[in-house]
């Protein structure tokens, strides 16, 4: 009996990693993608270029942070004071270094936003 349980109780841990790095991987592309939007919104009322970091504590998430740049500068594909690069990474800080290090799991969303007359007469 012990023989066949062994095997099966190795295989359920297995299983419940695998749900858990699944379950981790979602979150990360959720929050990425949430980043991206809240950036959007404030880009295109303001214009403002930058870095925000942080984690997801209020959310019970500590172990997940974030760090969000906005530039218009061409060598992060954008254009001055018309195009603006907004990329947001999210990521599973596994030795809880408060950085991105080699092998931590993690998710980038990238996207442009153009600054139009719309925008600006949206913000007044």
């Amino acid at each position: 009996m012990a023989a066949t349980l062994v095997p099966a109780v190795e295989f359920v841990r297995y299983g419940m990693e695998r749900s858990l790095e699944d379950d981790r991987r979602q979150l990360l592309a959720l929050y990425a993608a949430s980043q991206v939007e809240e950036r959007l919104g404030v880009v295109a009322a303001t214009w403002v270029e930058g870095t925000q970091s942080g984690d997801y504590s209020a959310d019970g998430h500590p172990d997940i942070r974030y760090t969000t740049t906005c530039s218009d500068e061409a060598a992060s594909g954008g254009v001055v004071g018309m195009l603006m690069d907004i990329r947001s990474t999210v990521y599973y800080d596994s030795n809880a270094d408060d950085a991105l290090s080699a092998g931590e799991m993690r998710c980038t969303f990238r996207t442009k936003i153009g600054k139009f007359a719309t925008y600006e007469a949206l913000s007044l």
